[in-house]
């Protein structure tokens, strides 16, 4: 049990960071006929998820039994020396930032930061690789699509229309 409690904790934060990295993205719905609805990344959204990341990481830091890999462990990593004497090879023996829930949260919030730093861009919509027209509250029509690409400046998103779903619900498209 603890150490199921544990990774419920470090899996909390690990979806906390995926789902920030989605709100720095655009994100579109795509119905069956071909209408849609785009829109950018929201800064507020965006920063309530930059907050949840940082709350729930913080939480699985604090557990004593860790999961997804190690922050710090200790191997005893005895090697022999070249005159034969016993030693302790450091590089084997110390182990640090392994954990992928602590580089997952990490990069979240980096990419958070990246995208805090550059100016908001027109939405851009493509359909198969077609630009498609873009009404001011976000809708698109994009009948026959297979794949629809919403983009901001570099950052872009590719939606499969047959799948139409994002991996997380998104208050944006509401």
């Amino acid at each position: 049990e603890p150490w199921l409690s544990s990774a419920a904790v470090e899996s909390d934060a690990g979806l906390a960071a995926l789902r920030l990295i989605q709100h720095t993205y655009p994100v579109a719905r795509i119905q069956r006929d071909g209408n849609g609805k785009a829109v950018a990344a929201d800064a507020e959204q965006a920063m309530v998820h930059a907050f949840a990341v940082v709350f729930s990481w913080s939480a699985a830091r604090r557990r004593k039994r860790v999961v997804f890999g190690p922050r710090f462990a200790f191997y005893p990593a005895v090697v022999q020396l070249e005159d034969g004497r016993p030693g302790l090879d450091i590089d084997l023996a110390v182990v640090e930032d392994r954990s992928a829930i602590d580089r997952l949260c990490r990069f979240a919030l980096a990419r958070y930061q990246a995208w805090t730093q550059r100016r908001p861009e027109t939405l851009r919509v493509t359909a198969d690789g077609a630009p498609a027209d873009v009404e001011p509250d976000g809708s698109f029509s994009a009948p026959g699509a297979e794949v629809v690409v919403v983009a901001t400046g570099p950052d872009a998103a590719e939606i499969p229309v047959a799948e139409g779903t994002l991996p997380f619900p998104d208050a944006r498209l509401a």
